[in-house]
């Protein structure tokens, strides 16, 4: 996943904020708890403050991802506990002070 949003962002960094009908790559990240792409995202630039179609910031996803065990996204059974770690991490670095 890393690597896919790596290329993505090196071909055309204007990206990096782009609406892709929920949200954004760092919403997306969030959701399904992959804090790499999380923390790349955030090194390139991404605004953490933008909010999805629900009107919920990448902090709020991941909050509720945990709350909900990965509820919200409706993983396979076997992959719930990885989503839902995943996610603990995600609200880790997003409730850390750093850029927008």
């Amino acid at each position: 996943m890393l690597e896919r949003v790596r290329e993505i962002l090196d071909a055309e960094p204007s990206r990096i904020d782009e609406v892709s009908g929920y949200g954004t790559a760092l919403h997306f990240a969030s959701l399904w708890g992959h804090p790499e792409v999380v923390t790349f995202l955030l090194q390139r630039g991404a605004n953490r403050k933008l909010v999805t179609c629900n009107g919920h910031t990448a902090l709020q996803v991941a909050r509720h991802q945990v709350a909900s065990k990965a509820d919200q996204t409706h993983p396979p059974e076997q992959l719930k506990a990885k989503v839902s770690e995943g996610c603990q991490r995600v609200v880790e670095i997003l409730s850390s002070p750093g850029p927008c």
